[in-house]
């Protein structure tokens, strides 16, 4: 029941609070483990992946098991590859051959064959007009969830499905072709073996 556990996390946060006392709370609900917990312990059959604090597993993840596992809907993974890179700064080709410009955590030794894979939140994501210069992809609108405060869009691209979150209700349509637009400070990379580079 979804109203229950709501009224249980509030009632476990104000136990937490007037207990003043540390808890340990095992969940597999990534929404139970955001709302509650002052620090994260994310385990990935019996390892952990990473220990932070809620915040910190949201926008910097370790690997690619923890960002697919916090935040909803789920972050969009696409294969991409490393063409350039200087610094902290790497350029990396999306299937459909546009290259979008990343900053990575590490040093990314590029050399044009290294394969990559690209991580964006849905929320990281606008839609545009399909021939937009900024649109890292082009695609077709298949399914609108309109939530009310939200809209989720699933566009089918060249690179497969992604998702698309919205504030508000949006003016796009089903069937319709946009151009998808990476905010792309705020992409992820995940190198072969899936640890965040």
């Amino acid at each position: 029941d979804a109203m229950l556990r709501v009224q249980m996390r509030i009632e476990i946060a104000k136990l937490h609070k007037a207990l003043s006392t540390t808890m340990i709370y095992v969940t597999h609900d990534q929404v139970e483990a955001m709302t509650l917990a002052d620090r994260i312990v994310v385990l990935d059959r019996g390892a952990i992946s990473q220990v932070g604090t809620p915040m910190e597993l949201y926008q910097t993840p370790a690997n690619k098991f923890v960002a697919s596992f916090i935040g909803t809907p789920m972050m969009n993974f696409l294969a991409a590859e490393a063409t350039a890179s200087h610094d902290r700064d790497a350029t990396v080709r999306l299937p459909g051959g546009r290259d979008l410009t990343v900053t990575t955590r590490g040093r990314l030794e590029a050399r044009g064959e290294r394969g990559v894979e690209v991580g964006i939140r849905p929320e990281h994501i606008r839609l545009g007009a399909p021939d937009d210069p900024g649109a890292s992809l082009g695609g077709t609108v298949q399914i609108l969830e309109r939530l009310g405060n939200a809209t989720v869009m699933y566009v089918d691209t060249s690179a497969g499905q992604i998702v698309v979150q919205e504030e508000g209700d949006v003016a796009a349509r089903v069937g319709e072709t946009v151009g998808v637009i990476f905010n792309s400070s705020r992409a992820h990379v995940f190198a072969a073996g899936g640890l965040a580079c």
